[in-house]
């Protein structure tokens, strides 16, 4: 018993410490990745804001689009295929010539490459680009935020926890088990089974989870649903840049655009509801 339980605690150390570095791991890459889904979007209202060419517009959005595509492909694959290739080609995020191009670039880096086109497609939309040095420089700062994104996920998938960490805690594992096992065994008990049973199944399990959340782009059941993510932000960057209500535009009915009125929505106290909850609104 007192074997056991030394060896027990120690392996409990192992099993635990390397659980909560993989979910540290975890949590730092959903918040990258979701920051990076979030500044394509504010890229998307500088552009509909700051280029007047709406072709300009729509082949920059397609680059940064595109390049969020590549990347995540190959983070889940480690390289394009034939069949990525094509849904960038059916989503209309790239044209053929443009695939081409990419291809010919055996070194990679396609992501990099097609944020360096968007910002080529950004100044030469800009008029008077020379002069306006403040807007490059936001729209700049804002791609190159993606590229450190990007980098900053690549690089942690490529820095997993140690691989004889990894052996270290799967042998502790086994021998803990064994011991286990025996020790379970010498009991006069009928749950010892149950029990024995109970602790593989978690200390297996925790190790099991642990694996699937250092590395979140695949098909694991925790891993992140990126194809859903790339798709609500293709259809969020483009309702935005394609939307073509005029918020400035004045009124003919001065009753419903009053100048100096202030925003003040109309709604009755306990008409608004939250999570199931109603909230109750004062009354003026």
């Amino acid at each position: 018993t007192r074997l056991t339980s030394t060896t027990g605690g120690l392996m409990t150390f192992f099993v635990v410490f390397y659980n909560s570095h993989c979910f540290s791991r975890y949590c730092q890459l959903y918040d990258v990745t979701k920051r990076m889904q979030g500044m394509i979007l504010e890229i998307t209202s500088h552009l509909r804001g700051r280029i007047p060419n709406m072709c300009h517009q729509r082949r920059a959005l397609r680059y940064i689009v595109a390049s969020c595509f590549v990347f995540f492909f190959e983070r889940s694959a480690g390289e394009i295929s034939h069949n990525e290739w094509q849904q960038m080609l059916e989503l209309q995020l790239l044209k053929a010539v443009e695939v081409s191009a990419l291809k010919k670039l055996e070194a990679g880096g396609y992501n990099l490459h097609l944020l360096h086109w968007a910002l080529e497609v950004i100044m030469d939309g800009i008029p008077d680009v020379h002069s306006r040095d403040d807007l490059m420089n936001c729209v700049f700062d804002k791609i190159y935020y993606i590229r450190v994104c990007q980098a900053k996920i690549k690089d942690t998938l490529d820095l997993p926890m140690p691989f004889q960490y990894f052996h270290i805690m799967s042998f502790m594992l086994m021998i803990n088990l064994s011991l286990w096992s025996y020790a379970l065994a010498m009991q006069d008990s009928y749950f010892a089974p149950v029990i024995y049973t109970f602790i593989q199944m978690v200390f297996q399990s925790i190790r099991e989870l642990s694996a699937a959340l250092s590395d979140p782009f695949g098909d694991d059941d925790v891993d992140f649903p990126v194809s859903e993510w790339l798709e609500d932000m293709i259809h969020v960057s483009t309702r935005l840049l394609e939307d073509t209500y005029d918020a400035t535009k004045r009124l003919d009915n001065e009753e419903a655009y009053p100048v100096d009125d202030f925003f003040e929505p109309h709604i009755s106290s306990g008409s608004l509801r939250t999570k199931g909850q109603y909230i109750e609104l004062p009354q003026r």
